[in-house]
């Protein structure tokens, strides 16, 4: 039995257009798959391999600090806690033994001082009042002692003609007022006695108050000569920071233990830095670092570590991880100039280091199924061999290889699973 298929012409037509746009499309991916293939690679597009000695870095963000370093407090001054900034010098400059740094305000100290001084003026006067008077009472009494002393005398001189002239009743008269002149005179010597003790403990009650209110004005004195402050020692003006950033300027509060100013000695400056706890068992005292300042771009500066905590800790109240402390000198001198205690850096510190090592950019890897693979150009840089490699280290820019290729090869820079040999 035979069949026969007949078209109709509209319907070949479309099979036939059908077709040969199926097979442009195939014409077309097999000349890019060959051009891909077969195109040379320029500089940009691949890498000759080298022997290098790759090193292994570790990150540590911290800050710059000085090892030596003055800071600058409100005075201590007796029932003052809050001092309100009135005048303070220019953030950054460099200050010298004795130049002005800060100034704080002094009118309630004014007040004090005006009224102790107006208490310190009226006990002077009540105290000179109370010694004219006591002068004045003193002398009173000397008079009365010197009379009842002549009196006593007179009566003692006349009983002692009377015993051979006079009669007996008027020796026993005379005996008897002689008897109460000398009583009244012995009374009038104890009276004496006592108002001294009393006219002197009350002036020196008085003279007491006196040097009172005297030391509390010297006090305010002081007080007042306090709220200039003037630079201890040599160096630069650093502000300290608030909570939230914000440095100390005129109108802030502060209170008695909080620090105004730092003067940093530039010769000490030091990175203060932190490392993960993964890595804090990598690093050692004497390690080489490379230090970057956020603040100065392009400035590297070389560093040696010179201390590492054995303690970890929390690197901040928000960030749960344990982190190590280190310190870092800097070993460019020259650099000081240019940097600041307080700014940010990041440094990386070489644990160790790849001799002779093949490194290969993680962009030039490709990944399958845990294993990877590097696209090699062949000598006349034209086809491909995609090759696997082994890893012996990597990071997070490059990887150091273990085997799968060799110095003098060179790879494709960026490879994608499409380009075949």
């Amino acid at each position: 039995m035979q069949f026969s298929i007949s078209y109709t012409k509209p319907v070949f037509f479309l099979i036939i257009a059908v077709l040969s746009t199926v097979l442009g499309f195939l014409s077309i991916g097999c000349s890019q798959t060959t051009a891909q293939s077969s195109a040379p690679s320029n500089s940009k597009d691949s890498i000759t391999l080298e022997k290098v000695d790759y090193p292994v870095l570790v990150m540590a963000s911290g800050i710059l600090q000085a090892e030596k370093n003055v800071s600058i407090n409100p005075p201590a001054v007796r029932q003052v806690h809050r001092f309100r900034i009135s005048r303070i010098v220019d953030e950054g400059i460099e200050v010298n033994e004795g130049d002005f740094l800060v100034e704080f305000d002094t009118s309630e100290i004014d007040r004090t001082l005006r009224i102790q001084t107006a208490n310190y003026q009226r006990v002077q006067q009540e105290y000179q009042k109370k010694r004219s008077e006591f002068e004045v009472q003193m002398g009173e009494l000397q008079l009365q002692l010197e009379q009842a002393k002549a009196e006593l005398e007179k009566l003692e001189n006349k009983l002692s003609q009377q015993e051979e002239l006079e009669s007996r009743i008027q020796v026993e008269e005379t005996r008897m007022r002689r008897d109460m002149a000398r009583k009244r005179y012995r009374l009038l010597q104890e009276k004496i006695k006592a108002a001294e003790e009393a006219g002197r403990l009350n002036l020196q009650l008085s003279r007491s108050n006196e040097n009172n209110y005297k030391q509390h004005i010297d006090r305010s004195q002081d007080a007042l000569d306090s709220m200039v402050i003037r630079a201890p020692v040599p160096g630069m003006v650093v502000f300290r920071r608030d909570w939230n950033g914000e440095p100390k300027k005129v109108g802030s509060d502060v209170f008695q233990l909080d620090t105004v100013i730092d003067l940093p000695d530039m010769d000490t400056l030091r990175v203060k830095a932190m490392i993960d706890e993964v890595d804090a068992s990598k690093v050692h005292v004497g390690m080489p670092t490379r230090i970057q300042v956020d603040a100065v771009p392009g400035l590297v500066l070389d560093g040696e570590i010179s201390s590492v905590s054995d303690i970890l800790k929390q690197a901040s109240y928000d960030r749960p991880q344990k982190v190590a402390e280190l310190y870092i000198k800097i070993k460019n001198p020259s650099a000081i100039k240019q940097i600041r205690p307080g700014m940010s850096t990041k440094a990386q510190i070489q644990v160790d280091i790849h001799k002779g090592a093949i490194a290969i950019p993680l962009s030039a890897i490709l990944g399958r199924e845990g294993r990877s693979y590097v696209q090699v150009l062949g000598s006349d840089k034209r086809k491909t061999e995609v090759r696997e490699i082994q890893i012996h280290y990597s990071d997070a820019m490059n990887v150091v290889v273990a085997s799968g290729v060799q110095a003098g090869e060179t790879i494709r820079s960026k490879p994608t699973w499409s380009q075949k040999g």
